[in-house]
């Protein structure tokens, strides 16, 4: 009867163990969907890595997780390593949710240390919340901390790095910074209720045997470890802390804080330590949690939890928590990393001193949901094998047994952490259950599920669904407390960016109601400047819907600072589905399908290429000039290193503190040209952060007066791309099976290419690259490994499970990259699903050189499209690519090209160069190609206005107009000389140097000839440009007069309008902005000229007579070269005089307006200049 009531109880105490809700207080983030399907699921059971990690399968640890493995995922017992692989793949395709549900069931909450990976490759700590009882709480990694507030002090110029530490000033002043700073996060974090703890990696970096002593002493070994060994390397390091002084001041600031705190009647907040187990990185010796005794005894009220069973110091760190009141040990990370056997002798030491009360129970889970697994399955295993066998030998009564049992997992953390949980294991602040989240009050407002608009019922619904977890944006707004807009983006069909600003209490509003922010329908019709085209459809609206993944701050200083964050969107219909027409959408939509019915995922890496260019400085593209021209790929000459060096280390270290690291930087060819590598992510989350990350590097340039250009030609001879690197990878087919799918899906992408190119070069100025022999893409359709000469290059071949690395290189900056993507994965996505072979060759030539012969036997027989006309026009005979796009996307894309087209057909140059640009040039007065009809289709209406030469116009008035300019400036400097000689005026000669009112008369006509729109009119050297009285007219308007000599200058060359070399200064008007005038004499004044002869524009008029071609002028240069004389040519036929109104007004183009007031002093100061 006594054996059958110990089966009986022991029997209870095995329930207890295997059911009781853990509270694991210490773990990692858990990868997003693609890193967690590609990173190495070898790594689950070992700290080793590199070539250590290929003998990670014959360790005890390994194989007993083999075993246990296929109880989680149902496979027979006889299965591999390869067909579990292959099951995990296919469940996290399958409903990753359901393994996600099942790995952390029993855990009550997730003390989560999320100071591991960046924020790009991880999810947040929120996220966890869905599938753990209580809501996740925060470890606080001082060392990361510490990092990104240097970081951000080099930023700021505060942080001598280099040969500046040399100054010893400037170094003590950068400590006294940073230490200022640190201090005033911890406390921020010591005051956050969503921080429970911090942690301390010290025992990596430098070891455990942290130096106390007093306050001065510790300052002065943090300052010299500081200038001596932190600063010189800083940079190399990326602001990794490992300065052993500085190391251990961090940790007695943080120590110093937390007591602070609790002897200011606060609870105080325990801090973590790594001791032992760790990667090949730690120095074991200094691991052993012996080396903490001295800041323990000095810490008294700082509670200290000694991580990871300190293996294998297990019995030193049971001393240490036996023998001092505010020492905890942590038996986590053991699980699974060693053996059952050697599990449970460590439970077995960890009991030999370290009371029960003082156990603390955490997996250590990282990366992997299997890791939270296996360490609870086998952890649970060990205690339960240890206790009963304590009971059995009745060291422990079945009730001590269970009592200790739910202190090491549950009560003993909720205790310490202070989570305030009670016996149910629930929060008092707890989660809505989803039994709650589905009871329906019918009294109760339903949120309605966008900002502006009608609502919507869901079919089947009562409730709408929320797209959002507000978990994440609470948890952005905890780690960027000074947010004050989020700048909700998208891209539109033409790649502009559109965005809605939201105040944060909006935005938080919008997201805890499941909103969206309804916009006009016909926003998908529009062109660059709101002019709408055939396919606007104004009725209707469109859901824009935030995407949470992609939040991120915009900068953390500049011009913005830390106030607004961007969020990138997709939009939606009424009924919350993804719309058919948004490129994002699209996009994501291709990558399921591989995903899904093929078995691929995709990662795509994005080249940044960016020109920038100085302000103000007349270079090839007028007003702007590139940074620097002492340049060459991958160069680091003096120049660059003073100017562009400390600007793309500040763009990088920018992105940097916004989440986006980056993986090289290097100068491009081109002057002024550079380039950011960003690293491979999911095609989605690729593209946002290329937009991202050109938002930050433009914003960062602005900010120091400079211009960041994407264009595919900013300059002559520049040619900016922005390659795109896609690689096809599956963890479950094998490496044929994964080969031919990727040929398949480059044969469809290189079959369609020449439409292809519609989408991936979008402006007439992407094909300026379509070259052979420039490095660019060539003129050929076809691949080869290792060949920048064609458009499609071949890098690499990465190894099992992963693909080649290709590279598209006919991409560039204008694209809007959701569309250009998507194109290419549809089109491919059509290859792998009908199996397209690969009849292409791998090029291993430049094509161009290639005979026509050697073309044919490679497959090479067609061409990229040289113009985007052509591209379009194979976009528009391509049924099969635009079968294999969303509905109706080729079709909108090519109505609102052809409309865009339209539009920038009956522009100038400079206004189609600047709508063409994503981020667009200043206007730039050399940059503007002027009207030649040598280029004009003969047959093409123009549209432009076309201006009748006022041939009889009042030269005479003209004449006096000018003279009364010319004397006015004349009274202007001699102004200036009484001035300057400090002599008195006299009254009678006011008359002398005061201005001259002009006359109203003249005004009269002045207004009239500033009233017309000036294009084109007369003819010099095969160039159409205003004549020459109408050009001085408008140069006297508007004082366009060189300061030095009175005179502009006028030049003809290669259809282009240009300043030409001398002493004269070009000054712009304001109404006309784009003028060059050419050389006049001083005087201004002159009957007739070149630009009123043979060639003048004459139309009729309105009551139909005509208007004769004006009389050709002949001048010669009297022999005195003082006095050019000008004589009347036979005059051809009559003329007929066109009337001009004689309404007087300031310039509809913007000009100044004159007065005419009688007495009113109206001239212009910079006559007088």
């Amino acid at each position: 009867m006594a054996a059958d009531t110990t089966t009986t109880s022991l029997g209870e105490l095995k329930q207890v163990i295997r059911t009781c809700p853990v509270i694991d207080n210490h773990a990692h983030n858990i990868l997003r969907p693609h890193q967690l399907k590609s990173a190495n699921f070898l790594t689950i059971t070992t700290e080793a890595a590199g070539e250590a990690l290929d003998d990670a399968p014959k360790s005890l640890a390994h194989l007993r997780a083999v075993r246990q493995l296929k109880k989680l995922y149902d496979l027979p017992a006889d299965a591999d390593w390869a067909a579990i692989v292959g099951k995990r793949a296919e469940l996290l395709e399958r409903d990753a949710d359901i393994l996600m549900k099942k790995c952390f069931e029993g855990t009550q909450t997730i003390l989560v240390d999320d100071g591991l990976d960046s924020g790009a490759n991880i999810e947040r700590y929120s996220w966890h919340d869905k599938y753990t009882t209580s809501a996740c709480k925060r470890i606080v990694r001082i060392e990361t901390v510490a990092a990104s507030i240097l970081s951000t002090l080099y930023q700021q110029g505060k942080l001598p790095v280099g040969v500046a530490v040399a100054d010893e000033e400037a170094c003590n002043l950068g400590w006294v910074s940073f230490i200022a700073e640190f201090e005033q996060a911890i406390v921020g974090a010591i005051q956050d209720d969503e921080v429970v703890g911090f942690k301390s990696v010290i025992c990596y970096r430098t070891g455990l045997d942290v130096t106390v002593g007093r306050d001065h002493e510790v300052n002065e070994h943090g300052l010299r470890s500081f200038s001596r060994h932190y600063l010189p390397e800083a940079l190399a390091r990326d602001f990794r802390v490992e300065a052993k002084g500085m190391n251990d001041a961090l940790v007695i600031s943080a120590c110093k804080l937390i007591a602070a705190a609790y002897e200011q009647g606060g609870m105080p907040k325990p801090l973590q330590f790594h001791t032992g187990l760790g990667d090949n990185d730690i120095s074991l010796l200094d691991s052993s949690p012996a080396c903490l005794q001295p800041l323990i005894k000095h810490f008294p009220t700082v509670p200290i939890v000694l991580l990871h069973s300190s293996y294998p110091y297990t019995r030193e760190a049971g001393y240490l928590a036996t023998v001092y009141r505010n020492v905890y040990l942590d038996i986590g990370e053991v699980f699974p990393m060693v053996s059952r056997e050697g599990q449970e002798k460590i439970v077995r030491q960890t009991l030999e001193l370290t009371p029960t009360s003082k156990i603390l129970w955490s997996t250590d889970g990282h990366h992997f949901p299997e890791t939270y697994w296996l360490a609870n399955v086998q952890g649970r295993e060990a205690i339960e094998k240890v206790l009963c066998d304590y009971v059995e030998h009745e060291d422990l009564t079945v009730a001590q047994a269970t009592q200790a049992a739910q202190d090491i997992f549950y009560n003993n953390s909720n205790a310490l952490y202070n989570l305030r949980l009670d016996a149910l294991g629930l929060l008092l602040r707890e989660k809505p259950t989803e039994q709650d989240q589905e009871i329906d009050d019918p009294n109760t407002e339903r949120p309605m599920p966008h900002v502006n608009g009608e609502g919507t019922t869901l079919a089947g619904h009562d409730i709408p669904r929320s797209p959002y977890d507000s978990q994440q944006l609470t948890r952005f707004t905890t780690e960027n407390p000074d947010i004050q807009f989020v700048v909700v983006q998208w891209l539109d069909y033409l790649g502009t960016l559109r965005s809605r600003w939201l105040p944060i209490h909006a935005f938080d509003k919008l997201v805890q109601a499941g909103n969206r922010i309804g916009i006009s329908k016909g926003n998908l019709g529009t062109l660059q400047n709101d002019k709408t085209t055939p396919v606007c459809d104004p009725v209707g609206q469109i859901l824009v819907e935030p995407d949470l993944d992609s939040l991120r701050i915009m900068q953390t200083k500049g011009m913005i600072g830390p106030a607004a964050s961007s969020c990138m969107a997709r939009f939606t219909d009424d009924a919350m589905e993804p719309l058919s027409l948004c490129p994002r959408s699209q996009l994501q939509g291709f990558v399921e399908t591989l995903e899904r019915d093929h078995h691929v995922n995709l990662l795509v890496g994005f080249e940044i290429e960016v020109t920038f260019c100085r302000r103000g400085a007349l270079g090839p593209n007028g007003y702007f000039a590139p940074l620097d021209s002492n340049h060459a790929w991958g160069t680091l000459s003096d120049e660059q290193v003073a100017h562009a060096f400390p600007l793309m280390a500040a763009i990088s270290l920018e992105l940097k503190g916004m989440g986006i690291e980056i993986e090289q930087l290097h100068s491009e060819s081109g002057a002024g040209q550079y380039e950011f590598v960003l690293p491979p992510l999911p095609p989605v989350q690729a593209v946002d952060t290329l937009i991202q990350a050109r938002q930050c590097i433009q914003q960062i340039a602005a900010a120091q007066g400079l211009r960041a250009t994407y264009h595919p030609q900013p300059f002559p001879g520049i040619g900016t791309a922005a390659h795109a690197h896609v690689s096809l990878n599956s963890d479950s087919l094998s490496a044929e099976e994964l080969e031919k799918a990727e040929k398949s899906f480059w044969a469809s992408v290189l079959a369609h290419l020449p439409a292809l190119c519609a989408f991936t070069m979008p402006q007439a100025g992407s094909y300026g690259r379509v070259v052979d022999d420039g490095w660019t893409s060539g003129t050929w359709v076809a691949w080869g490994t290792q060949n920048r000469e064609v458009p499609l290059r071949r890098v690499e071949t990465w190894g099992v499970g992963k693909g080649s690395r290709w590279e598209v290189r006919c991409l560039d900056g204008l694209a809007n990259m959701y569309l250009a993507l998507g194109a290419i994965l549809g089109a491919g996505l059509q290859g792998v699903r009908e199996g397209t072979e690969m009849v292409l060759m791998d090029c291993i030539s430049n094509p161009s050189i290639l005979s026509d012969e050697q073309k044919r036997e490679l497959g090479i027989t067609q061409r990229l499209p040289t113009s985007l006309d052509q591209a379009l026009e194979a976009l528009q005979h391509d049924g099969d690519l635009a079968d294999a796009l969303a509905t109706g996307v080729a079709s909108h894309y090519l109505a609102m090209k052809q409309a865009e087209q339209k539009m920038l057909n009956l522009m100038p140059h400079h206004e189609r160069k600047r709508l063409q640009e994503i981020e667009e040039f200043d206007h730039a007065p050399a940059a503007i190609e002027y009207y030649d009809p040598a280029e004009k289709d003969p047959t093409e209406k123009d549209s432009s206005p076309e201006i009748t030469a006022q041939d009889e116009i009042d030269q005479q008035l003209v004449e006096q107009y000018c003279e009364i300019i010319r004397s006015n400036r004349e009274k202007g400097y001699q102004r200036k000389r009484e001035r300057k000689r400090k002599r008195a005026v006299s009254p009678d000669q006011l008359d002398d140097i005061h201005p001259q009112p002009i006359p109203d008369d003249i005004m009269q006509l002045v207004n009239t000839i500033k009233q017309l729109p000036i294009t084109k009119v007369g003819r010099s050297g095969g160039h159409d440009f205003p004549s020459r009285n109408t050009l001085r007219t408008c140069a006297a308007l508007n004082g366009e007069t060189s300061r030095k000599t009175g005179c502009l200058r006028l030049e003809s060359r290669g259809g282009r309008l240009r300043k030409w070399k001398g002493d004269e200064r070009l000054f712009s008007a304001s109404w006309w902005e784009y003028l060059c005038v050419e050389h006049y004499e001083k005087g201004l004044v002159g009957k007739g000229g070149e630009g009123e002869g043979a060639g003048a524009v004459a139309e009729p008029s309105e009551e139909g007579s005509e208007v004769d071609e004006p009389k050709p002028v002949k001048r010669r240069r009297a022999a005195d070269s003082s006095v050019v004389e000008e004589e009347e040519a036979p005059a051809k036929r009559p003329r007929t005089r066109k009337t001009v109104p004689a309404s007087a007004g300031p310039s509809s183009l913007g000009g100044p307006a004159v007065s005419s007031t009688p007495g009113r002093k109206t001239w212009n100061s910079r006559f007088t200049a």
